[in-house]
């Protein structure tokens, strides 16, 4: 179960939670340059649409659910573009006109043109791929100005940012969008062996790891605060990866568990209902064995009216022992000449079935098996037929039973979806009436021919249940419901053969039921919750502990220029001849020693116009004032 469904809902998780990580990152970034918001706008819808995903996936999802999706989709496109905008303008470059909403938004409704998934596809084109390339464009030119530290965080930001644009903008829903009716998600999927959402997911964590390392170095707080939030950050991330891998072992062992017990269950139930089709079948062919070789009917094949009586005695006590819907015997002709419904308007008497399979059988010496809609009655059973001896052994007719299969509706009600296919795919018993005669999967042309030629079943309705031959063991979608298969082929002699291949076979009838896969989902669900608290607790921390240390910062830098203003503050002993000013020890240390010791001042020396006309009188300039009044 768990490798059918790609563990997708786990995906969507860490997709979602990787985004909200770029966006808890961000929104500190924001605190100094408000670009960042727009990114950090980005990484909270866009968390949010993969979970809304998640919800889908794990629960059900339908056309107003879909278009919420969509549109939570689109604003977080629209706000990685205004990211890629406003970041542009912050950084010194370029700032796009918000004219490009009037191109780009007509552009992306022209592919509801194709549906649903064309809408889809084309907000991804236009928003998604444009905005993905604008933000990496912008960033990465904004890397060229910082320093070193600084470059590298912002690089990986905008490889990250480039790289999710194409998977996620060009790599979209299958639709009849070009190009997406040949790059999609599902050809990816195929190609590559795994969905895109993991590609996603991994690309917005990257893009999260690059943010939160540029935030840590450009700090103001010094060495010691980067060391501080690198710690944090460095704890936070071997908390996050153990967890989600705990997570992941977690959810799939739930899953596993919840799996094996829907198979026990959807066995347990499907044996029942096995056994008593295979049953009602091996009472009808003993049946049809025991009556032809009764001497009575063999007479009536060749005898008189008192024959034929004898005979239709027979028959009646037969179908009336057994429950049978008709018995009747025909002779080598295929023509009908004695039957238990003899008495009814619709007569098997004097009607050719020449033509049925299970006829040619029995007159072949063969027992015969059929199952089939009636010509006469219209009504669906099973056909059992033996041949039947005259005297000397020589061949003289065909007996044949007819037993309704009707009596099969409460065991089929045990499964929402169990059906009855024929080896041309067509249904002949299932809990859904309305799908009575349809096709479960497509029909070649030949098939069709065959089926309207031999009239099995009647009028048969060739819209598929399924666009394609469905997998044993498999999950499928229908109608907007997932659901696990299981199918056990029926041999004509009643014997059984779970087939372990990876197709139906198509030699056999075949005993399908789908089974909602729904426990196992919410098993992994509940997995994703357990998950999905520990990781908000460790964001919960993380975001904490980052407060605490901006608040720590801001206090340090204040702490810092109090004690500065204190040590220049107040009366400062100094000599009256030489200058020198005594220190809190009691040490005399020059004017500059002591004032670049409690400060951040440096000084350079010379000399004033005083004291180099005193010093140097045939260098001064005798014109110079040579003190300012009050010095």
């Amino acid at each position: 179960m768990t490798g059918h469904l790609h563990a997708l809902d786990y995906i969507f998780f860490f997709y979602g939670l990787s985004f909200l990580l770029l966006a808890a990152v961000c929104f500190f970034l924001a605190r100094q340059e408000r670009a960042w918001r727009w990114l950090a706008a980005f990484g909270l819808a866009h968390g949010v649409n993969e979970w809304l995903d998640l919800l889908a996936f794990t629960f059900s999802d339908g056309s107003f659910f879909s278009s919420v999706r969509l549109l939570v989709m689109a604003a977080s496109f629209v706000f990685l573009l205004e990211f890629g905008r406003r970041f542009a303008a912050a950084a010194g470059g370029r700032n796009f006109s918000g004219w490009l909403y009037a191109l780009l938004l007509p552009l992306a409704a022209l592919g509801s043109y194709y549906g649903f998934n064309g809408l889809n596809g084309g907000i991804r084109y236009t928003l998604g791929l444009t905005g993905g390339l604008l933000a990496c464009r912008t960033v990465y030119r904004a890397s060229t100005g910082p320093e070193e530290r600084l470059r590298r965080p912002l690089l990986a930001l905008s490889a990250a940012l480039g790289l999710y644009a194409l998977a996620s903008g060009a790599v979209v829903p299958a639709s009849d969008l070009f190009p997406a009716r040949w790059l999609n998600q599902s050809s990816f999927t195929a190609f590559l062996g795994f969905p895109v959402q993991l590609l996603r997911g991994l690309l917005a964590s990257l893009a999260a790891g690059s943010a939160w390392l540029y935030f840590i170095r450009r700090g103001d707080g010094g060495p010691a605060s980067a060391v501080r939030k690198a710690r944090i950050a460095w704890t936070l991330t071997a908390g996050l990866a153990l967890t989600l891998a705990g997570g992941w072992l977690a959810t799939d062992a739930m899953g596993r568990r919840a799996y094996r017990d829907l198979r026990h269950d959807t066995d347990n139930l499907k044996t029942i209902l096995h056994n008593r089709l295979t049953d009602a079948m091996l009472v009808t062919d003993q049946a049809a064995a025991a009556i032809s070789g009764s001497p009575w009917l063999s007479g009536a094949l060749g005898g008189g009216a008192g024959d034929r009586a004898r005979a239709e005695s027979v028959l009646d006590r037969y179908c009336l022992a057994h429950g049978f819907s008709v018995c009747y015997l025909m002779n080598l002709k295929g023509v009908t000449i004695a039957a238990s419904n003899r008495h009814t308007p619709q007569s098997f008497v004097g009607k050719s079935y020449a033509f049925r399979p299970y006829f040619t059988e029995a007159a072949a010496g063969r027992p015969g098996h059929y199952l089939a809609v009636g010509v006469t009655t219209r009504e669906r059973g099973y056909y059992a037929s033996a041949p039947v001896h005259g005297p000397g052994g020589r061949l003289a007719g065909v007996a044949v039973i007819k037993r309704n299969l009707n009596f099969l509706g409460k065991e089929l009600r045990m499964f929402p979806l169990s059906f009855l296919v024929s080896p041309e795919g067509v249904i002949f018993l299932s809990s859904r009436p309305e799908l009575l005669f349809r096709t479960f999967h497509p029909a070649p042309g030949t098939v069709r021919e065959a089926l309207a030629g031999s009239r099995q079943f009647g009028k048969v309705d060739f819209t598929p249940v399924f666009p394609q031959e469905i997998h044993n063991d498999s999950v499928v979608d229908f109608e907007g419901e997932k659901y696990h298969v299981s199918h056990t082929h029926i041999l004509p002699d009643g014997e059984t053969s779970h087939e372990s291949a990876s197709h139906l076979d198509r030699e056999g009838w075949s005993l399908i039921s789908l089974n909602s896969t729904r426990p196992v989902r919410m098993a992994r669900f509940a997995g994703i919750l357990m998950c999905f608290t520990v990781c908000a607790l460790l964001l919960a921390f993380f975001i904490a502990l980052n407060i605490s240390e901006g608040a720590r910062e801001s206090a340090e830098t204040l702490l810092k220029l109090k004690e500065e203003v204190k040590t220049l503050s107040g009366i400062v002993p100094i000599c009256a001849s030489c200058k020198k000013i005594r220190d809190d020890k009691g040490y005399w240390d020059k004017v500059e020693t002591y004032v670049a010791a409690h400060t951040e001042a440096k000084f350079s020396h010379g000399l004033c116009p005083v004291c180099v006309k005193k010093l140097y009188p045939q260098y001064a300039d005798n014109d110079a004032t040579d003190e300012k009044p009050g010095t």
